[in-house]
């Protein structure tokens, strides 16, 4: 084999090496579209298209060939059907099988078949002995709307099939030796490395700051996996759902900052380019985006203005906002960081590096903000998260002449537990019946623990008598399914108020307002039961 031959063998091998992120994100797109969430049929577009260029280009014509004719199928049907998503999904099966054959045309690990994903299409993999605390933590992926494969502590990394790689590797501690064997496989930095790495039941004496273990990103005691891990893997799995989305505010928009767009563009995110001040506000107020690249040389204003009003925006305070400049003084550096810039970037650095460290923000950021809006003890959605649910709902259903139902539960006489079982165990039936409404529930309906012992459960495209017939499913899941402690069995009923867009309200706060009214009339006439809005 010649030099150059050698040379385009080694870029198909990274080419498919990338494959379970590729084929991940047309997953998570498909579970987005599927769940009516906006942009998601555009960016899924965006995808096949990239991925009709680059099979070919890589010698896998048959790839290229099935992303194209899947790409003008979705320009043809922009908005697809429950079965158009299914032919979508079908789609993207054939694509991950090409991606296997391709594989092991070139000796790489093939599956027999193609992995059926999950409810949002996130992949976990167990590694560790079997046993009940291995029971545990498959459960609780589950939970998180993980698929869930198990494999024996000596598992190779290599031996994962292209298509199936996980997001989420959690590796089962047993002893010291072996257990840094295993984590040393999995979390060193590499090319087949997870998304995230949890060790759980790390042994006695084991050292977080030594390496390999600290190289996991996370630690988990054996005792916290119900809602620890449940709740690590569902802010991962939110963190890393939707596309990536970079706004850039700059005048010159050739050199460097074209070569950013690009590599961004490359790593699949969505990017715009503004070229003054004045031009970037209507999409910072119409659109969201994950970060904001600020030229340090703007037109109109200064670029510590621009920040500051950048985090005056109420959905904005947050948002990172990176400086790009082709020099800059240590005073201008200051001030950036000063305006409430996270940091600033030279545009003589390398466009990949500036992209890689624009990428890192995004996720690290996204990451921070899932967890900010956890409940820590059930892992649920927390009051802040599910009222910017709604308002997105109520939105979005306003444009598609659409209804949206919210249904508010809380726990009849939970002090009473308390008072009688104790605070551990009022912990105990919160994680409970968490997971029963959430169980109960479709996985693209939003759950929420709203406060205390009271939890919300925000579904879309659903009318007011379908909201109830759901709403007392739930009521009976729980009443039907005791907390089960080791020494007893803890009854647990639940009472609920329904709302619905637009039946009692024109906003969020309308609906919210109505569904906490309409809990407050079914704890009044006697608990355990629904009620819906308008009932007093």
């Amino acid at each position: 084999m010649t030099g150059a031959a050698e040379f385009f063998e080694e870029l198909r091998r990274e080419y498919l090496a990338e494959s379970p992120a590729r084929l991940g994100e047309l997953r998570k797109d498909l579970d987005a579209l599927s769940a009516a969430e906006p942009d998601a049929a555009a960016s899924l577009k965006i995808r096949l298209h990239r991925l009709a260029g680059s099979g070919g280009s890589y010698g896998f014509p048959d790839i290229s060939g099935i992303a194209r004719s899947t790409e003008q199928w979705l320009a043809e049907h922009p908005e697809p059907d429950q079965a158009g998503v299914a032919r979508l999904r079908d789609a993207v099966a054939a694509i991950a099988g090409m991606f296997d054959r391709a594989a092991a045309s070139l000796g790489l690990p093939m599956s027999s078949s193609p992995p059926k994903p999950s409810a949002f299409g996130w992949q976990a993999l167990i590694i560790g002995p079997a046993g009940d605390l291995t029971n545990h933590v498959e459960a609780a992926l589950r939970d998180a709307q993980f698929s869930v494969k198990r494999q024996l502590s000596g598992f190779q990394p290599e031996l994962v099939p292209v298509s199936e790689r996980p997001d989420l590797a959690v590796v089962i501690g047993t002893t010291a030796e072996e257990t840094d064997e295993v984590v040393a496989r999995w979390a060193l930095p590499g090319p087949i490395r997870p998304a995230a790495v949890v060790l759980v039941a790390a042994p006695e004496g084991t050292d977080p700051l030594s390496q390999p273990i600290a190289s996991v990103d996370a630690i988990i005691p054996a005792e916290r996996v119900d809602y620890a891990l449940l709740g690590y893997a569902r802010t991962l799995g939110r963190a890393v759902t939707t596309p990536r989305s970079v706004l850039i505010v700059d005048p010159d928009d050739s050199g460097p900052t074209r070569a950013l767009a690009s590599a961004l563009e490359g790593s699949s995110c969505r990017v715009a380019v503004a070229g003054s001040a004045a031009a970037a506000r209507p999409p910072l107020l119409r659109e969201t985006w994950d970060l904001v690249v600020v030229a340090w040389r703007l037109v109109d204003t200064t670029p510590a203005a621009l920040i500051r009003w950048i985090h005056q925006l109420p959905r904005r305070r947050l948002a990172p906002v990176l400086v790009l400049a082709s020099q800059i003084s240590d005073d201008d550096r200051l001030a950036a960081i000063r305006a409430g810039a996270e940091d600033v970037l030279l545009k003589t650095a390398a466009p990949g590096y500036l992209a890689e460290c624009v990428l890192a923000r995004i996720d690290r950021n996204r990451t921070v903000r899932a967890a900010a809006h956890r409940d820590d003890l059930t892992g649920l959605l927390n009051h802040e998260a599910i009222g910017e649910e709604l308002e997105r709902a109520v939105a979005v259903a306003r444009r598609a002449n659409e209804a949206v139902a919210l249904l508010v539960f809380d726990i009849d006489h939970f002090r009473r537990v308390n008072e009688v079982h104790g605070p551990v165990a009022g912990d105990q039936v919160l994680v409970h019946v968490g997971r029963l409404i959430a169980g109960a529930v479709r996985s693209s309906d939003v759950v929420a623990r709203i406060g205390g012992e009271e939890f919300g459960v925000l579904v879309r495209r659903c009318r007011a008598e379908d909201a109830m017939r759901l709403a007392d499913k739930v009521r009976a899941a729980v009443a039907g399914t005791p907390t089960a402690l080791p020494d007893r069995d803890i009854p647990v009923r639940l009472s609920a108020g329904v709302a619905c867009y637009p039946d009692h309200g024109a906003a969020a706060q309308d609906i919210l307002r109505a569904a906490d009214k309409a809990l407050i009339a079914a704890k009044n006439t006697g608990r355990d039961r629904v009620v819906p809005a308008g009932i007093l």
